[in-house]
C-alpha cells in the first residue's frame, strides 16, 4: 500500500534539507496545483522529483465546491485586512485554484487581490499578501484533507499546520514526523535525486520497517520530553547501526575463501599434507568469521532504524564538492 503526503502552501516543494528526507519517507508527495503546463508552474527541482514519479499534483477544482465556506474565509480575510498595516511582502496564488468558486472574483473586488499575468499570456495569477495566500492554501489543503482523511499533511511552514489541524493529535504527529525524519536521514544538497528514487526502490523492506519505527515514534506517549528523549536514542542507535554497517561490511569478502581454497587445494595436489593441514586450519578461521559476519550482518539488517543508517552511508558527503556543489 503507498505512503502518500501532501505537501502545502507553495507549489514547489523547500529546500532539499527539509525535503530529501520526506522524500525518501513517502512514496509521493504531492502539492496543490492547477491544471497546466508545469513547466510554468514548478521550479526545476520539484519538475526533476515530478519526472521520477516521486511528486504528483492534486487539483482542488476536483473537489466540491462550499459556498458557506467561502463566506466566512471572505469575512475572515476582509476582517484580518483591516488589523494589517500596508506591507512589500507579496506572494501570488494561480488563479485555477478558484476555478470551481466566486471567491477570486470577491477578493479581488475588496481589493485584497489583484490580477497579474505572466510575459506569454499562459498563466494568470493573483497576487496579494503573503498572510492572505498563505491562508487560502491552508483553505485548500483543508478541503482536499477533508476529502482525504488518511492524506498525512505536510508542511515546512509550522503555523499553517496548525491553522489547518488546530489541536488535532495529527497536527502534533506531523510535527514530530518531519522532525524526525529531518534528525534520522539528514539528507544534504548535493544528493541525487536519482539516487533517491533507486534507493527507495531497493529498500523498500527496510523502508516498511523504518515506517513502523517512525509511526510507533510520532503517536506514542504524547507528555512533553518524552518524543525527544526517545528520539536522541534513536539517533545514538542510528550512529551504533551505521558502526555496525561500516564493521560487517569491511570484513573478510568471499573472495578471501576462494583464495583459502585454493590454498588448501595445491597442496593436496602436489602431496605436501603439512600444507594442506596449515591450510585447512586457516580456511576454518576465515569460514567461522565470515559466518559471524553473517549473523551479525543479518542482526543489523533486522533492526527497524537500519533504514536511516544505511541511508546515512549511501548520502552523506565525501568531498567538500558535494555540499558546495
Amino acid at each position: 500500500m503507498a505512503v502518500n503526503a501532501l505537501y502545502f502552501p507553495y507549489l514547489s516543494l523547500p529546500d532539499p534539507s527539509w525535503t530529501y528526507p520526506n522524500l525518501l519517507f513517502f512514496d509521493q508527495i504531492s502539492v496543490i496545483a492547477p491544471r497546466g503546463e508545469r513547466h510554468r508552474l514548478f521550479d526545476g527541482r520539484t519538475r526533476a522529483l515530478q519526472d521520477y514519479g516521486l511528486v504528483g499534483t492534486i487539483d482542488p477544482a476536483a473537489y466540491p465546491a462550499d459556498e458557506a465556506a467561502d463566506v466566512q474565509v471572505l469575512a475572515y480575510l476582509a476582517g484580518v485586512a483591516h488589523t494589517k498595516r500596508r506591507g512589500r511582502d507579496f506572494g501570488r496564488i494561480h488563479l485555477g485554484k478558484f476555478a470551481y468558486s466566486d471567491l477570486a472574483g470577491e477578493l479581488i473586488r475588496i481589493g485584497l487581490l489583484r490580477m497579474q499575468r505572466t510575459d506569454d499570456g499562459y498563466n494568470e495569477w493573483l497576487e496579494g499578501p503573503v498572510w492572505a495566500i498563505n491562508h487560502l492554501m491552508t483553505v485548500f489543503a483543508s478541503r482536499i484533507l477533508a476529502g482525504n482523511e488518511g492524506l498525512p499533511l505536510i508542511t515546512d511552514e509550522i503555523s499553517s499546520s496548525r491553522l489547518v489541524l488546530g489541536k488535532d493529535p495529527r497536527g502534533q504527529i506531523s510535527d514530530r514526523r518531519v522532525k524526525a525524519l529531518a534528525r534520522l536521514l539528514p539528507l544534504g544538497p548535493g544528493a541525487d535525486i536519482g539516487d533517491i528514487a533507486r534507493f527507495k526502490k531497493d529498500h523498500q523492506v527496510e523502508l516498511q520497517q523504518f515506517r513502523e519505527f517512525i509511526t510507533d515514534l510520532t503517536m506514542r506517549d504524547l507528555r512533553a520530553g518524552m518524543f525527544e528523549a526517545r528520539l536522541n536514542d534513536a539517533e545514538r542507535l542510528r550512529a551504533h547501526l551505521i558502526g555496525e554497517l561500516r564493521a560487517v561490511r569491511s570484513d573478510i569478502p568471499p573472495i578471501q575463501i576462494a583464495l583459502s581454497v585454493a590454498s588448501v587445494a595445491a597442496p593436496l595436489i602436489e602431496n605436501a599434507p603439512y600444507s594442506a593441514a596449515v591450510g585447512v586450519v586457516g580456511l576454518g578461521y576465515l569460514v567461522h568469521s565470515w559466518a559471524t559476519r553473517q549473523r551479525r550482518e543479518r542482526a543489523v539488517m533486522g533492526d527497524k532504524l537500519v533504514f536511516a543508517a544505511l541511508a546515512d552511508r549511501r548520502f552523506t558527503p565525501r568531498h567538500t564538492s558535494d555540499i558546495l556543489g
